[in-house]
C-alpha cells in the first residue's frame, strides 16, 4: 500500500479531474478576495472516520445581521439550510460513502451577495472486513489461452470478455466442458476488458482506447459503440446502472443507455484506500472485485464504498499447474455468479480450469 501522504494527493487529484471540486474559474483579472465567512471546523484535509457526528462550524467576522443564510452541501448536494445565529451543522457519517468527500458553505448576506467557502476532508472506512477462505465444490475445464477479464453466467450459460491485442474477443462457452461455442473477435488494435449483460445486450471494455461495444445478447451482433474517460477495467451492473472499474479505487455508476456516470464510489477498508479493482461482479446487494495481481477479492457495500469481506482464494491451481504458467500474467481474474443455482465461480488469466467454490468465514 502506499503512504497517506501519496493517498492525499492522489485522491485529490481523482477528486479535481473526475468529480470537478474546484470552484468555478474566476475572471483573472479581477482583485482576489478573501471570504469573510469561512468553515472553521473540520480543518481542510483532515482525516476523520465514517461513524463520527461532526459538527460542521461556520465562522464569519460579518454581524450577524447582515446574514440571512448559510448552506451546507456535500459533494454539492444541499444538505442544510439555517438562519439561526450559530451556523453550525451536525453531520452524521454512520451512512455516508467514504473516501475524499467536499465540505461547503454558501452564506447568502441580506444584501443578496453571497460567499463560498469549501473544505476536503477524507472519511475512512470504521469497518475490519471479514476474512474468508474458500472450499471446492466443482472443477471445470478452461480454455488455457483466454486472457479471462471478464466473466458473467445468465441462464446457465457462461460468457467471456477476453483481452490481450490480437486475441481480444466475446464468447459463450459450455459451462461443463470449457467449450467455446460462439466467439465474436475485436479488432486486433483493441485491448477487450470486462463485460457484463443488461436488458439481453452485452456491454464490453476496451483497455485504453476508450470504446465500449453493445453487442446483441444471442447473436453477437453490434448494437452500437460508446466512449469514456479513463481506462476500462471492470464491468458489471445492480440491474440498474452499470459498475465500472478502472484500476483505481474508484467504481463508477453509469446510465446503461446513456452511458454517463451517474455518481461514483471510493472503496476503502479500515486501512485507506483499496486500489487495483479489477473484475466485477454485483452479487446480493454487494460489488465482489478481483484485487489485479493479488488472490484476493473483496466484497464491497455499493452504498458507503466499505469493504465488508476480504476473501483468500490462493492456492486454487497447484504447484505442479502454476509451474507451467507465467505467474506475473496468469493472475486470477474473473468472478461469476449464477443467482438461479445460488453458485459462485472464479478463474484467472490463461488458467486452465474454472471453479466453482463457497466462502468459508475464518
Amino acid at each position: 500500500m502506499k503512504q497517506n501522504t501519496t493517498h492525499w494527493i492522489w485522491l485529490m487529484a481523482v477528486c479535481l479531474l473526475l468529480t470537478q471540486c474546484t470552484e468555478p474559474a474566476k475572471d483573472s483579472t479581477a482583485p482576489s478576495k478573501v471570504a469573510t465567512t469561512q468553515i472553521a471546523f473540520p480543518k481542510n484535509q483532515s482525516q476523520h472516520t465514517a461513524g463520527e457526528n461532526i459538527v460542521i462550524t461556520v465562522q464569519s467576522k460579518v454581524a450577524p445581521d447582515n446574514i440571512q443564510q448559510v448552506a451546507f452541501y456535500v459533494d454539492d448536494e444541499l444538505r442544510f439550510t439555517d438562519t439561526s445565529e450559530l451556523h453550525n451543522f451536525n453531520w452524521s457519517t454512520e451512512s455516508e460513502r467514504v473516501g475524499l468527500r467536499k465540505l461547503s458553505t454558501v452564506t447568502t448576506l441580506t444584501d443578496g451577495s453571497t460567499e463560498n467557502s469549501q473544505v476536503l476532508v477524507m472519511l475512512s472506512s470504521n469497518i475490519k472486513p471479514v476474512e474468508y477462505t474458500y472450499q471446492v465444490v466443482n472443477t471445470y475445464a478452461h480454455d488455457p489461452r483466454a486472457y479471462t477479464q471478464g466473466l458473467v453466467i445468465e441462464d446457465g450459460v457462461l460468457f467471456e470478455g477476453t483481452g490481450v491485442k490480437g486475441a481480444s474477443s466475446l464468447r459463450k462457452v459450455n459451462l461443463k466442458t470449457g467449450e467455446v461455442t460462439q466467439q465474436k473477435d475485436l479488432e486486433s488494435r483493441l485491448f477487450g476488458e470486462g463485460i457484463a449483460i443488461l436488458d439481453n445486450r452485452i456491454f464490453q471494455l476496451t483497455y485504453l482506447a476508450h470504446i465500449g461495444f453493445i453487442y446483441n445478447k444471442e447473436d453477437f451482433s453490434l448494437i452500437s459503440q460508446f466512449s469514456y474517460s479513463g481506462q476500462g477495467w471492470g464491468l458489471s451492473h445492480d440491474s440498474t446502472n452499470l459498475l465500472m472499474s478502472d484500476g483505481s479505487n474508484i467504481i463508477s455508476f453509469l446510465d446503461p443507455n446513456t452511458l454517463r456516470k451517474v455518481h461514483q464510489i471510493q472503496v476503502l477498508d479500515d486501512k485507506g484506500p483499496v486500489e487495483y479493482l479489477n473484475e466485477l461482479e454485483y452479487i446480493n446487494g454487494e460489488i465482489y472485485s478481483n484485487i489485479y495481481q493479488s488472490d484476493r477479492v473483496v466484497r464491497i457495500d455499493p452504498k458507503t464504498g466499505k469493504v465488508l469481506a476480504s476473501i483468500d482464494l490462493s492456492n486454487l491451481l497447484t504447484e505442479q499447474e502454476w509451474s507451467k504458467l507465467n505467474r506475473k500474467d496468469h493472475v486470477l481474474n474473473g468472478i461469476a455468479f449464477d443467482p438461479d443455482n445460488d453458485r459462485l465461480y472464479v478463474t484467472g488469466k490463461y488458467w486452465p480450469k474454472l471453479f466453482e467454490i463457497k466462502l468459508v468465514e475464518r
